[in-house]
C-alpha cells in the first residue's frame, strides 16, 4: 500500500504556517528553543552592516554578504538600525525569489508541477515565520 502524502502547494504552505504557530506558541511537536536564546541569537545577525556601517566580516561570510549587497540597493539607509535590518532581510528574500523564478528549472517545473515559490522570513526574536506576498 502506498502511504505517500500528496499536498498541493497551498495545503503544504498552510501546514507550514500551522506548524510555525505551534512552535512560536511553545506547543511544537518537539522541544523548542527558549525565547531568551532566540532573542540572543537575533542580536548577532547583522551581515547587512557591511553596506550601511562599513562592518567587516571574516572570510567565511564574505561571499554570502557579496551576494546579498545588490539586493540592498535603493533601501533608505536613514532608517533606524532595526527597521533597516528588517528591510534588508526582506529585500534579500525578494531578490532571491526573483533570481530563482528566472532559472530554467523553476520555469519548467512551475509550469507543469504546481510548484509554488514563497518567500519567508524567520524572525529570531519571536520564532515566527512571516510569509511574503
Amino acid at each position: 500500500m502506498d502511504h505517500t502524502l500528496t499536498w498541493n502547494a497551498d495545503e503544504a504552505l498552510a501546514r507550514l504556517a500551522a506548524g510555525n504557530d505551534r512552535f512560536a506558541g511553545g506547543r511544537g511537536h518537539v522541544p523548542s528553543l527558549q525565547k531568551e536564546i532566540l532573542a540572543d541569537l537575533a542580536g548577532g545577525q547583522q551581515p547587512c552592516a557591511t553596506k550601511f556601517r562599513g562592518a567587516e566580516h571574516g572570510s567565511r561570510i564574505e561571499l554570502p554578504v557579496e551576494i546579498i549587497l545588490p539586493a540592498l540597493e535603493g533601501l533608505d539607509a536613514t532608517q533606524p538600525p532595526r527597521a533597516l535590518l528588517h528591510s534588508a532581510v526582506e529585500a534579500n528574500v525578494r531578490s532571491t525569489l526573483r533570481t530563482l523564478r528566472e532559472t530554467p528549472e523553476v520555469k519548467a517545473l512551475g509550469a507543469t508541477s504546481g510548484m509554488k515559490l514563497v518567500g519567508a522570513i524567520y524572525e529570531l526574536e519571536t520564532g515566527r515565520v512571516r510569509f511574503l506576498d
